[in-house]
């Protein structure tokens, strides 16, 4: 089975801060999904817990693999810079890549 590997403290706390603070309601899943993949609970579960599918779930890892705290650093700019601005364009800009589509 595939899991999160191993979080460091700034990781686990811009997770924390997504599931409690982003806009996209797809980012407030992911993360703690993300955090319980992490702590060894298994896809499945986690999909049915969020009511999503376990493919959602193992693209969410993948792509936590391949763009990691560093992607998700410029997100999470790219959201209070937005939020500075207004909420014109938001999702075009929170969402893609690692989010999907909302």
């Amino acid at each position: 089975m595939k899991y999160v590997t191993p979080l460091h403290a700034a990781e686990i706390h811009t997770l924390h801060e997504m599931h409690r603070s982003h806009l996209s309601r797809r980012a407030r899943m992911c993360a703690p999904s993300l955090l319980l993949s992490h702590q060894g609970v298994s896809m499945p579960h986690i999909a049915r817990t969020y009511q999503v599918n376990r493919r959602s779930v193992s693209g969410w890892v993948d792509r936590w693999h391949t763009l990691g705290l560093e992607r998700m650093k410029i997100i999470n700019l790219q959201l209070h810079a937005i939020l500075a601005v207004g909420n014109g364009e938001r999702e075009r800009h929170i969402t893609p890549p690692f989010f999907g589509s909302p």
